[in-house]
């Protein structure tokens, strides 16, 4: 099936592209949101155990969680964060 995008949203398909969380476009297209979903509540579950063992990093700007490299810097340079869990 081919579809025609218009140039917005073939902008926001790119850039997801880009991101690497996507091989191509017709993943962006196809990928069920459900199934994208649940990618993502894993995710956040993984994090919140990560943060319930104390392995959280500091961050300390936004431009910081854009930047894997900062990112790995610190997860090398702050081996612990004292997490404050308000979860149940």
């Amino acid at each position: 099936m081919y579809i025609s995008l218009t140039p917005e949203l073939e902008s926001r398909v790119k850039a997801k592209v880009e991101t690497g969380l996507y091989n191509n476009a017709s993943e962006v297209i196809h990928l069920d949101p459900r199934d994208k979903l649940a990618q993502l509540r894993e995710q956040l579950k993984v994090g919140a155990d990560q943060l319930d063992r104390a392995e959280g990093i500091a961050i300390e700007s936004k431009a910081a969680l854009a930047s894997p490299q900062t990112s790995k810097r610190a997860l090398q340079s702050t081996p612990h964060v004292e997490h404050r869990s308000s979860r149940c």
